[in-house]
């Protein structure tokens, strides 16, 4: 079946639509890495929480563009073919904006990751430094009790 001008209009205006609201929702995303980072090097737990809220509430809306958006794009340059270069450009230049900053999210999201398992292996040592040391507090508590004799006395007393 081929499409009409109408079809091919609406079609590449939801199209736009789409990908503007994607892109929105990837740039935040991106903009909130470097404040999620700083959270995790200064161990900002609190404000780590409200942002990851933040960043779920995002994907969850990025999720069902993504469903429409694959379904959209099938038979892509086939279908921008028909489409004015400027609305052709501007889904190009959209599309590359998205992936852009998807990179940079999860290139912050690889780096923040890695900080996060280096802080919980230092953690975990810790936590086993103190185990360590409770253990030897504890068998040297349980050892045989020193005679009350004092030491430095000679055979007299």
């Amino acid at each position: 079946m081929t499409e009409t001008r109408f079809d091919t209009t609406a079609w590449i205006e939801d199209l736009v639509l789409l990908l503007e609201s994607q892109e929105a929702v990837v740039r935040e995303l991106a903009e909130l890495a470097p404040e999620q980072a700083s959270c995790i090097q200064s161990g900002d737990v609190d404000r780590l929480l409200v942002i990851l809220g933040r960043r779920q509430q995002l994907v969850e809306q990025l999720l069902p563009t993504q469903v429409s958006l694959g379904s959209m794009t099938r038979d892509l340059d086939a279908r921008l073919a028909d489409v004015d270069g400027a609305r052709r450009d501007r889904v190009r230049e959209l599309m590359a904006s998205v992936d852009r900053c998807m990179k940079v999210v999860l290139d912050s999201d690889e780096s923040d990751r890695s900080r996060l398992e280096e802080q919980r292996d230092a953690a975990r040592n810790g936590l086993e430094e103190l185990d360590a040391g409770r253990r030897a507090r504890h068998g040297y508590q349980a050892s045989a009790p020193i005679e009350s004799t004092n030491r430095f006395a000679d055979a007299r007393g």
